[in-house]
């Protein structure tokens, strides 16, 4: 399989009454294989490359997707199906000035450093002040906008990535494109 990884391509980060325990994250496997996420975690950021990390466990099968996040899962945040049930603490910052980054790391939360390059990110907001680095190695201009309360960033394909805001977030839909 190479260097065929998961990808980020739903984050659900802002509710309308409040973020703790609702937030999650989808991911993909476009691999025509399992994959383990044994060796995988997320980091989210804003003023700071890790305001929050975590390590992922279980495994996404071949053109499954994968939810982590609650581990509440109710109408506020369409009842996600978790695979893995973890609360981002803290929470992933809601998109302001400065822009705002989720992002899929190889290896363990606690080698993330503000120079590691991600397998995968979507950065949101107004701006990437921050110089968050995308999976290129990159600092580009951010994916996509804020979503605002009860939306979600989603990515449209697998190349790309081309990311929009979802006004009907489907965290039980896969594959999302």
């Amino acid at each position: 399989m190479g260097d065929c990884h998961p990808l980020l391509v739903e984050v659900y980060y802002d509710t309308r009454s409040g973020e703790d325990q609702e937030q999650w994250v989808k991911l993909y496997n476009a691999c025509l294989g399992d994959i383990d996420l044994g060796g995988y975690s997320l980091g989210w950021s804003g003023a700071s490359d890790t305001s929050g990390t975590m390590d992922l466990s279980g495994t996404i099968l071949a053109d499954g997707c994968f939810i982590v996040g609650g581990p509440m899962s109710t109408s506020e945040n369409d009842n996600p199906m978790l695979d893995l049930a973890m609360d981002f603490n803290p929470d992933i910052d809601k998109a302001n000035d400065p822009g705002n980054r989720v992002a899929l790391f190889l290896g363990p939360a606690v080698a993330i450093m503000p120079a590691t390059v991600p397998v995968d990110a979507v950065i949101y907001g107004n701006n990437n002040d921050e110089m968050l680095v995308d999976a290129e190695g990159g600092i580009p201009a951010p994916h996509v906008g804020d979503a605002g309360d009860q939306k979600s960033i989603r990515r449209t394909a697998v190349a790309g990535p081309t990311w929009i805001i979802e006004s009907n977030p489907e965290p039980n839909v896969c594959p999302p494109f």
